[in-house]
C-alpha cells in the first residue's frame, strides 16, 4: 500500500496523509456484505483543500529551539503537530492568536533540546506535520534528527508496569474467572524477565487486580490514573512502559466511538450516561492523554478484553474487532508511539471457556515468554513476542465462537526493542497451565419415566461447576449443551430398594470413549461418584 498516492495538482498525497477522514477497517467486507457495520461517509477527494508547506530550520542552527515556517497552499493553516521519537508532544503548537484565523504564512517556535522526551546520547527523531483548516488533510510528516551535544553517559533505563485485571465487578452481570489471575501470571513473568534484564532495582511493577484486599491496589480508575501519573513523574526517555490490562472492554460512540476498558466499579457494559463513564470506564483517549505525558520511547499496551454483554452481540457473528475499535487503537498508536497489542472476545462465555485456565491471549503470551517467541532464546523482543501470540491465539481458540485473531498496532518505521531477559532457569519459574478436559451439561433421565426426575443431570452439573471453582478437580465446564471437543456424560437409571442405579456413557463430542455402571443411595452422591469417575477413566 506504500506505493499507492492521490495527486491534487502537482502535490502527491500518501494514503495515510487521508487517514484521519478515510482510514476504514474491514472495509472490504463491509462492500461485499460479509460485515454489516456502517461505512463513515466521507467528503469526495476534490472536496479537499491542500495542508501548508512546512520548512524547518533545525535547533542546532536556532538557538536551541525547532523553527517552523508554514505556507497556505490554497486549504488554509490548521493544526501543526510535534513528535518526539514518534510520541506526540504537542497536539497543536500554534498560540491561540493564530486559531481560527487566516494566515498565509506563520512562523513558529519550540524548545526541544531540554525536552523531557528527549533521549540522553541517543539519535531522538524530530516529527512535525500540519493539517489544512478544515483538519481533514493532513502533510507529509517531515523529520530531522537530534543529537544532544555533550555526550553524557547514557543511565541504566528503568521499567516500569502497570497491571491490571479486573474479575470481580459491582454486582454479578459482569463477572469473570480469569482477568485477575492472568494479570497476576503475566506481573510475576514480567517481573523475572525484567530483573534478569535490568535488574531488580530497576523494575518497578505495579498490580492492580480484584483478588488483591488492600484498597490501594484495586484496579479502579483513580488507582490506575494514580499510577501512571506516578510514573510520569518518575520516568525519563531512556526507560520502559509497560501496560496490561485485562476485563471487560466496550465500544461507545457509534461509527466514531471510542474504545473504554471497564474498572472494577462498572456493574455493566452501558456506558450512555457521562457521569457513569467517566467514572467506571477509562476510553482509549484518556489513555492517549496520560500516556503522552510520560516520556518513556519503549511503550507497550497489552488489551486482552472481553467484549460486554448485548454491545457485543453482533462481535459473536463478526469475530472481528469493530471499526470503531480499530480506529481507537489506531489513533491511541499514532498519538504516543505505543507498540499495542489487544486481543479480544465477543462475550464471557469465549472469553473464560479456555481449557487452558486463562484467557487465550494471555496464555499465549506465556507460552511464547517461556521459549518459542525469545530472540535468541533468551531475550523478549516486544514484536516477535506481539507476532507469536497472534498466530497462537487462532490456533488454541479453535472453533469457539467470538474469538478473534490479535490486532497489532506499532508506530511506523520505528523498531522493535527487548523488555527483558530470561535464562532456561527463570523460564521454569513461570507457571504455564496444561490443558484441561472441558465439560458441557449433562443428560440423564430415569429409565421408565423418560424424565430425570431425581434432577441427578443438575446435581452432576453443579458437581462439575464446583470442581472448576475450587479447583479439586483439573477440569473446565461450559454451560452449553456444544463446545469443540468437550466431554460430556450421558445416562439413565432405575430406582429400586432404596438405591439408585445407574449405567452412563461418557462422549467426547458424538464419541463415547467410555461406559461404566454405578448405584447409591442418593442422587447427590451417585453425582459425585460419576464424577470421579469420568474423571479416572479420561485420565487413563
Amino acid at each position: 500500500m506504500a506505493g499507492m498516492h492521490y495527486v491534487q495538482g502537482s502535490e502527491v498525497i500518501q494514503l495515510d496523509q487521508l487517514k484521519s477522514q478515510y482510514f476504514e477497517p474491514h472495509l472490504l467486507p463491509k462492500i461485499l456484505g460479509y460485515n454489516d457495520e456502517p461505512i463513515r461517509s466521507a467528503k469526495e477527494l476534490d472536496e479537499l483543500s491542500l495542508y501548508p508547506e512546512i520548512d524547518l530550520l533545525h535547533p542546532d542552527l536556532n538557538g536551541g529551539k525547532l523553527g517552523i515556517e508554514l505556507t497556505d497552499q490554497g486549504g488554509g493553516i490548521g493544526r501543526v503537530v510535534i513528535l518526539i521519537n514518534d510520541k506526540e508532544i504537542s497536539n497543536d503548537v500554534r498560540d491561540a492568536s493564530m486559531v481560527g484565523k487566516n494566515h498565509d504564512a506563520i512562523s513558529l517556535s519550540y524548545e526541544v533540546l531540554e525536552h523531557p522526551f528527549v533521549k540522553e546520547a541517543d539519535l531522538n527523531k524530530i516529527s512535525i506535520k500540519a493539517y489544512n483548516k478544515n483538519g481533514d488533510l493532513v502533510s507529509r510528516t517531515k523529520n530531522l534528527y537530534l543529537l544532544p551535544s555533550g555526550n553524557p553517559i547514557k543511565k541504566q533505563p528503568e521499567f516500569y508496569a502497570v497491571i491490571a485485571g479486573v474479575s470481580d465487578y459491582k454486582g454479578t452481570e459482569l463477572d469473570l474467572k480469569f482477568a485477575a489471575k492472568d494479570a497476576t501470571d503475566i506481573a510475576v513473568a514480567i517481573k523475572l524477565s525484567a530483573t534478569q534484564y535490568l535488574g531488580g532495582e530497576h523494575t518497578h511493577i505495579s498490580v492492580l487486580t480484584t483478588d488483591n484486599p488492600d484498597a490501594m491496589n484495586r484496579p479502579t480508575k483513580k488507582n490506575i490514573f494514580n499510577t501512571l501519573d506516578d510514573i510520569a513523574k518518575k520516568a525519563d526517555a531512556n526507560d520502559i512502559l509497560f501496560i496490561y490490562l485485562a476485563g471487560h472492554g466496550v465500544n461507545y460512540g457509534g461509527e466514531n466511538g471510542d474504545f473504554y476498558y471497564l474498572t472494577e466499579d462498572a456493574s455493566n457494559g452501558i456506558l450512555v450516561d457521562q457521569q457513569v463513564r467517566e467514572s467506571v470506564a477509562i476510553s482509549s483517549n484518556e489513555f492517549s492523554e496520560i500516556i503522552r505525558k510520560i516520556p518513556s520511547v519503549k511503550q507497550v499496551l497489552i488489551l486482552d478484553a472481553c467484549h460486554s454483554g448485548k454491545l457485543a452481540s453482533d462481535l459473536v457473528k463478526k469475530r472481528t474487532m469493530s471499526s470503531s475499535d480499530v480506529r481507537a487503537l489506531e489513533t491511541l498508536k499514532d498519538r504516543t508511539g505505543l507498540y499495542v497489542l489487544a486481543g479480544s472476545a465477543a462475550d464471557a462465555l469465549s472469553y473464560e471457556s479456555s481449557q487452558y485456565g486463562q484467557g487465550l491471549l494471555t496464555y499465549s503470551l506465556l507460552f511464547g515468554i517461556k521459549g518459542p517467541a525469545l530472540r535468541q532464546n533468551e531475550y523478549v523482543d516486544i514484536l516477535k513476542l506481539f507476532q507469536f501470540a497472534t498466530e497462537k491465539v487462532p490456533e488454541l481458540a479453535a472453533d469457539i465462537g467470538g474469538i478473534q485473531k490479535p490486532e497489532i498496532r506499532i508506530p511506523t518505521e520505528s523498531s522493535s526493542f527487548d523488555v527483558g531477559k530470561l535464562s532456561e532457569e527463570e523460564r521454569s519459574k513461570i507457571n504455564l497451565n496444561t490443558p484441561k478436559p472441558v465439560f458441557v451439561r449433562s443428560e440423564f433421565q430415569d429409565e421408565s419415566q423418560f424424565l430425570d426426575v431425581v434432577e441427578l443431570s443438575v446435581l452432576l452439573d453443579e458437581a462439575l461447576k464446583n470442581s472448576t471453582k475450587d479447583g479439586a478437580v483439573e477440569l473446565v465446564y461450559v454451560d452449553s449443551r456444544k463446545f469443540d471437543n468437550a466431554f460430556s456424560l450421558k445416562g439413565r437409571y432405575t430406582q429400586a430398594d432404596n438405591q439408585i442405579t445407574c449405567k452412563i456413557k461418557l462422549f467426547r463430542e458424538k464419541l463415547m470413549i467410555a461406559e461404566f455402571e454405578l448405584r447409591a443411595a442418593t442422587a447427590e452422591k451417585l453425582s459425585q461418584l460419576i464424577l470421579k469417575e469420568a474423571i479416572a477413566r479420561i485420565a487413563n
